[in-house]
């Protein structure tokens, strides 16, 4: 097993030679002292070696690292341990790529906490996929800034889920 002064002492290429094993094996400690380019580097069977604790470890910055292909590899159970600052720091772009498995694993809190420009980034299957405690989680603001893609991808019983003044706020723009 790696220290963590040698894990941090890798180059780009060496942590992208790591096995699943290796990258298994490390502790959240050494996790959160992984450079972003390092966590760049690794494979989509590595970050599904990660521990949730691990993923949840994972600083903001190291969070925004991950390419769509590696956030895609993310299981349910690792969304699951996603803090509400590494969904908040979600790019637009992030956004779009979660699968409709992975938007309904998110937690009410971290949905609630999510911009509308992120919101407004997901796709109507994603929108659909949004559970009706997540939805009512969201702030009238962000429920009123939905594009109409987005208010039209709802499901006839995620608005019966909403409140009034809730689907007010979508109407009234």
């Amino acid at each position: 097993m790696l220290s963590s002064a040698q894990l941090v002492a890798l180059t780009t290429d060496q942590a992208a030679k790591l096995t699943t094993d290796q990258v298994k094996a490390l502790t959240v400690t050494q996790i959160a002292k992984l450079e972003t380019a390092d966590l760049a580097k690794l494979g989509t069977s590595h970050i599904q070696a990660l521990s949730t604790a691990s993923v949840a470890a994972l600083t903001a910055d190291q969070f925004k690292s991950l390419a769509s292909n590696q956030l895609n590899a993310l299981t349910s159970s690792q969304v699951k341990a996603l803090t509400t600052d590494q969904v908040i720091g979600l790019s637009t772009d992030q956004a779009a790529a979660l699968t409709t498995d992975q938007v309904k694993a998110l937690a009410v809190s971290s949905v609630a906490a999510m911009g509308s420009n992120q919101i407004n980034a997901m796709t109507t299957s994603q929108v659909g996929a949004l559970t009706a405690a997540q939805l009512k989680g969201l702030t009238t603001d962000t429920l009123a800034a939905m594009g109409t893609t987005q208010v039209a991808a709802l499901t006839t019983g995620q608005v019966a889920s909403l409140t009034v003044a809730s689907v007010g706020a979508m109407t009234s723009t």
